[in-house]
């Protein structure tokens, strides 16, 4: 049975390319990503609406590096979430809007 959600295997098939191009030096895995990744991504969501859900992000830098630009071509109304413990790092990614949660007591935590 054939699945249609776009790019299912997209992890499986990218871990094994990354594992290829790699395997002298793991240190290269942040270039492998954008190289191979990004067009990749790009091409899986142009013209598609999609959310994407970014949790517990701790450095901005990712989305000006990765994810910027393949998910600019996606169809309007596409949203991006991001979860992080710092405003700042929402606010470095440029978001629309940030809310900040309050801590929660110790009754309802």
């Amino acid at each position: 049975m054939e699945s249609d959600m776009v790019g299912e295997r997209l992890g499986e098939d990218a871990k094994a390319l990354m594992d290829q191009l790699t395997k002298q030096d793991p240190s290269k895995n942040v270039v492998v990503l954008a190289i191979v990744l990004e067009p990749l991504v790009a091409g899986l969501l142009r013209g598609k609406k999609f959310l994407l859900v970014l949790d517990n992000v701790w450095d901005a830098q990712i989305w000006d590096d990765l994810l910027r630009n393949p998910l600019q071509g996606g169809a309007a109304g596409s949203r991006v979430l991001v979860t992080t413990r710092n405003a700042g790092i929402a606010r470095q990614m440029k978001a629309a809007l940030v809310h900040e949660m309050k801590l929660l007591t110790p009754e309802d935590g």
